[in-house]
């Protein structure tokens, strides 16, 4: 039996064979959209040449079906190469994720390992048989969700070579009160003491007030906003500014107050330049400077 002749026969009505119609087509769209990728990895990693076949309408209804023989072997095949690559992606992206540094993934701790010096992320394996619909995340795509992040990647690069332009008015010296009361409040040592938390980490801050500057000071369009206080914009958290892992709370206790906008330009040279110090000394190993 075919999907059209099963169609067919399971429509009690007209609107019964659409949703099953829309259902089959979701299907082959899955299907034929990683077809190439999946042909390549056979042939890649297990010497086998699979022809690349195209799910369609006219195909027996076994294509559909997840059994070890015939031509169930398909879907079967297909699964593992799906869950491999899932699999693969969750392992790289936790390795690369400090432990304790986003309190978002506590719930990933592997709470049986509290006598070591430091804990690690933790995924529970399950089998495709057994997951419920819990176990999955169902959504509509949206394309700024890759969008914006895009954005932001592309700004960070472009604004290195950039932010040295604005105009003279927004590179006020910071007098060496203005100095401490930055340095009191930031932790140039994030990495080396993760326990510390009560700062706000240099990269954070430096990454925020890069942000600033290409987006606002960049394009001077003859607003004074550089007699503002600094903190007008800060504090705002609709404007993105900061990391998303960042806790509002503890910018709005430790921003500095006695900030004005022309002084953001050289209280961002401020952290960088610290950052490099500490850098050069190795004192610890800091390894991204926004």
């Amino acid at each position: 039996m075919k999907f059209y002749e099963f169609i067919e026969k399971e429509s009690v009505n007209d609107e019964e064979k659409v949703k099953l119609k829309l259902l089959f087509e979701e299907f082959a769209f899955g299907w034929n959209s990683i077809m190439n990728y999946f042909v390549q990895d056979q042939k890649l990693n297990y010497n086998k040449f699979n022809n690349k076949q195209v799910m369609n309408f006219d195909l027996p209804i076994i294509y559909g079906l997840i059994e070890q023989k015939g031509a169930g072997v398909h879907l079967c095949a297909i699964l593992e190469f799906l869950i491999k690559l899932h699999n693969e992606f969750l392992d790289s992206v936790i390795i690369a994720i400090p432990p304790k540094k986003y309190q978002c993934l506590k719930f990933l701790e592997n709470i049986s390992w509290d006598t070591l010096e430091y804990k690690t992320y933790f995924i529970k394996s399950i089998k495709v048989s057994q997951a419920q619909n819990i176990n999955f995340i169902n959504y509509n795509w949206n394309d700024k969700i890759l969008k914006y992040k895009l954005y932001e990647l592309i700004e960070e690069q472009v604004a290195d070579s950039t932010i040295n332009n604005i105009d003279n008015k927004f590179k006020t010296p910071l007098t060496q009160q203005m100095k401490d009361s930055i340095n009191n409040v930031i932790d140039y040592y994030y990495y080396l003491d993760d326990q510390n938390k009560q700062l706000i980490p240099a990269k954070d801050f430096s990454l925020a007030l890069k942000r600033f500057i290409y987006r606002f000071l960049l394009n001077d369009t003859g607003m004074k906003i550089h007699s503002n206080n600094l903190n007008v914009y800060f504090l705002n958290f609709t404007l993105d500014l900061w990391s998303s892992d960042i806790k509002e709370e503890l910018i709005k206790k430790l921003f500095p107050t006695c900030l004005l906008v022309s002084h953001a330009y050289n209280t961002y040279y401020l952290i960088i330049n610290e950052i490099e110090a500490i850098k050069k000394c190795n004192f610890v190993d800091i390894d991204y400077i926004p």
